[in-house]
């Protein structure tokens, strides 16, 4: 009994079975036609997923991720750019500074050697532009007594020339190229005049005494 039951329960399976495969069409695809879908079946297993729609979501995925980067980046370039821009900016502008100032020395340094006698030596006003407290009246009181055998108006001239030698050599020393025969042509100036009235000092010890009146004064 319990055979036939069994029998008869697999032969009403099958019979259904067959009842939805007849149904099938007969196309390369083998696609389903119209099935009545019972209490025993998801339809959402019979749903079939959409490959291209898969791929086309991860490429999606990926554009977005490659995207982000890349903004980063640009924004990484964008703020580096700038910064090198503001850079450059600052070192233009000191630039411009500091040759607008090495031209101020350069013409202030000019214009004092252009002053300068066909002898070699400089002329009182050159020493008093250069340092007010200095004053011809003056010297004459502070010539020490070893250059007092030499005349009054030379011995102004090699005071005033080795003053303005010592301003060149102290204020404009980056520009020596500039100046530095201008001082060798006054050095020869207070020389060759020791020379000729056979002075008993050098030209170094003339210069060393007048360097100290300056001081002085």
């Amino acid at each position: 009994m319990n055979n036939s039951k069994r029998s008869a329960s697999d032969d009403a399976e099958a019979n259904k079975m067959r009842s939805i495969i007849t149904k099938q069409q007969g196309t390369r695809g083998g696609r389903w036609g119209e099935v009545n879908v019972t209490d025993e079946y998801d339809s959402t297993q019979i749903k079939r997923s959409n490959p291209f729609e898969a791929e086309n979501e991860s490429s999606k995925k990926r554009k977005i991720s490659n995207q982000m980067p890349e903004s980063e980046e640009v924004s990484g370039a964008s703020t580096s750019t700038s910064s090198t821009s503001a850079s450059t900016s600052s070192t233009s502008m000191n630039n411009s500074k500091r040759s607008d100032s090495d031209d101020a020395e350069a013409n202030k340094m000019r214009s004092i050697i252009t002053k300068q006698r066909a002898n070699g030596c400089f002329p009182a006003e050159v020493m008093t532009s250069l340092n007010s407290r200095f004053s011809v009246g003056k010297i004459a009181g502070l010539i020490p007594e070893a250059l007092k055998n030499i005349p009054l108006q030379i011995m102004i001239d090699i005071i005033v020339t080795v003053g303005v030698c010592q301003y060149l050599e102290s204020k404009f020393n980056h520009l020596k190229n500039q100046w530095e025969l201008v001082v060798r042509k006054s050095i020869r100036f207070i020389t060759s005049y020791l020379e000729k009235t056979n002075s008993s000092l050098s030209s170094s010890e003339v210069r060393f005494y007048c360097s100290s009146l300056i001081k002085s004064m």
